[in-house]
């Protein structure tokens, strides 16, 4: 797995479109149960999807664009640059639990013009230190420690990336990360 896929084109000035993909450490499905075709967070889930969306606060250069909460990974779409006005102004999903007490954990200094790159990495500290709270697993790590961050630019890679987004839920048992097996810890408590 790679950790990124730069493009040296990159520019902090003009908007650019990422697809991501994080996978949970071994990817063990922690994040959401499959069951009779439909696919349900759970409270590790949820505090991923919050984490997620509150993100746009936490750094003020980017939008957040299509995003899924699989058992075992997560796939989003985010758009990183000054120009907002050549961004997509998507209303976010709101639909799951709104978790009072999860908020991701700011970063000392966040740069004015962040990278992906220290987007993704306070992603992936703030969920994991609230899934790690509730699992009461101090420092087990969530998720692996490279990811996909693909560079996307043209409408139709974004189209692209929005269609497997929207459509990676129902074809969960066909997902290359498809695990069969289930987690023997009880990640689908109530958060409290």
């Amino acid at each position: 797995m790679e950790t990124s896929h730069w493009n040296s084109g990159y520019s902090a000035a003009t908007p650019n479109a990422y697809f991501i993909t994080l996978c949970t450490q071994n990817q063990i499905p922690i994040l959401a149960d499959y069951a009779n075709g439909s696919m349900e967070l759970n409270a590790c889930g949820e505090i991923v999807n919050t984490i997620w969306t509150q993100l746009r606060s936490a750094f003020p250069n980017i939008e957040l664009d299509a995003h899924v909460v699989m058992p075992n990974h997560f796939h989003g779409l985010i758009w990183v640059g000054a120009n907002t006005a050549a961004r997509p102004q998507l209303e976010i999903s709101t639909t799951h639990l709104a978790l009072a007490d999860v908020q991701v954990t700011l970063p000392r200094s966040a740069p004015p013009m962040a990278h992906v790159r220290d987007v993704l990495h306070q992603f992936k500290i703030s969920t994991a230190a609230w899934i790690n709270r509730y699992r009461d697993t101090p420092d087990e790590p969530v998720w692996q420690h490279r990811y996909w961050a693909q560079l996307i630019g043209v409408e139709r890679e974004v189209s692209a990336a929005r269609k497997l987004i929207s459509e990676n839920s129902c074809s969960w048992l066909q997902d290359k990360f498809y695990v069969p097996t289930i987690p023997q810890n009880d990640s689908t408590q109530t958060l409290q």
